[in-house]
């Protein structure tokens, strides 16, 4: 769920993240100068500065800021999603 108006985010990172509510997400965030982390699950909910993945059970709260890249698949399609940077939904 979307913890914002549409309005309040038009066109937006947090709008672009939102229209993908429930799909299964792999998102790489950059920490620290260069390295990439990968997190991944459903997509559960999208806030101003924060988005939240759901798998097996477990809610994960990522920092919207530090993505950089994030991919939309079925969770059995996860080394094609790898492969999506700059297409036409993966990069952010």
């Amino acid at each position: 769920e979307s913890v914002m108006a549409p309005s309040d985010f038009a066109g937006s990172k947090q709008y672009i993240l939102s229209q993908f509510l429930g799909d299964y997400c792999l998102l790489d965030s950059l920490i620290g100068t260069g390295t990439l982390v990968r997190k991944e699950g459903y997509l559960y909910q999208v806030g101003a500065d924060y988005i939240v993945l759901y798998s097996d059970g477990v809610y994960t709260v990522c920092d919207l800021g530090s993505i950089r890249y994030a991919a939309f698949t079925s969770p059995g399609n996860r080394s094609a999603a790898g492969s999506s940077r700059g297409g036409r939904r993966g990069g952010l």
